[in-house]
C-alpha cells in the first residue's frame, strides 16, 4: 500500500529494516537457546586458571587442554568424554601432583594451602582436563588482592599460553568476570597480581 506523497520505494525500505530487525532478533535468540556458553570459547591452545572469590573463601578450578596434560603426564587421554574421564580418574593422583608442582595462590605474604578435587572431563575442543580448588584457609572477607603462580603445561611449550579468569568477585560490585594472561614461565615473570 502506497500512501499519498510517499513512495512505493520508501515503504520498502521500511519493510525490509523491520525484517532485518527481526532477523537479528530471531538470530539472537537462537544463539542463547542453542546455548554459546563459556565452553565454546576453549580454543584446545591454552589453560584456564578460574577464581572464584566469596565473602569467606576462595575456590576455582584449572583447565588444562587433555591433549597437552596427557603428554605432561605420558598417559593418554581418549577422544570420547566418558572414556577420558575413566583416564583421568585412573590418573587422578598423577594429575593432583602435577597440579600441585606447578600452581600456587596466595595474598602476597603467605601462600594459602590448597585442595585439589578429583579431576573432571570438559568436552570442549578435544577435551579439557578440569581440577577444581579451594583454598583451605579462612577469610574475615572476600581477598581484595591476591598473587597466582601457574606454569603448567606453559613451562614445558612457549607456544601454549594461559589465562586467569576471575569469574566471581562478591567483593566487587557489581560482580564481573576478568580475565588476565599469564606470564608464558614462572622465570619470564613470577606471578600475576589480581587486585
Amino acid at each position: 500500500m502506497v500512501f499519498p506523497g510517499t513512495t512505493l520505494r520508501a515503504e520498502r525500505t521500511h519493510v525490509n529494516a523491520h525484517i532485518r530487525r527481526l532477523i537479528l532478533a530471531v538470530c539472537g535468540c537462537l544463539i542463547v537457546a542453542l546455548g554459546a556458553t563459556p565452553v565454546a570459547a576453549h580454543s584446545g591452545k591454552q589453560s584456564y586458571v578460574y577464581f572464584s572469590l566469596f565473602d569467606d573463601g576462595v575456590e576455582g578450578r584449572i583447565e588444562y587442554p587433555a591433549a597437552d596434560l596427557a603428554a605432561m603426564l605420558g598417559v593418554e587421554f581418549p577422544s570420547d568424554p566418558a572414556d577420558a574421564a575413566v583416564v583421568a580418574d585412573r590418573f587422578a593422583d598423577e594429575i593432583r601432583q602435577y597440579t600441585a608442582e606447578h600452581f600456587t595462590a596466595g595474598d602476597g605474604t603467605s601462600t594459602w594451602q590448597i585442595e585439589l578435587d578429583a579431576p573432571e572431563i570438559l568436552a570442549a575442543a578435544g577435551n579439557y582436563v578440569v581440577v577444581p580448588f579451594r583454598a583451605d584457609e579462612s577469610f574475615d572477607s572476600a581477598p581484595r588482592s591476591f598473587v597466582v603462580e601457574f606454569d603448567g603445561i606453559i613451562h614445558a611449550n612457549d607456544q601454549k599460553d594461559a589465562l586467569l579468569i576471575v569469574e566471581n568477585d562478591w567483593g566487587r560490585r557489581p560482580s564481573t568476570t576478568r580475565t588476565n594472561r599469564l606470564p608464558a614461565s614462572r622465570s619470564d615473570a613470577p606471578s600475576r597480581t589480581y587486585s
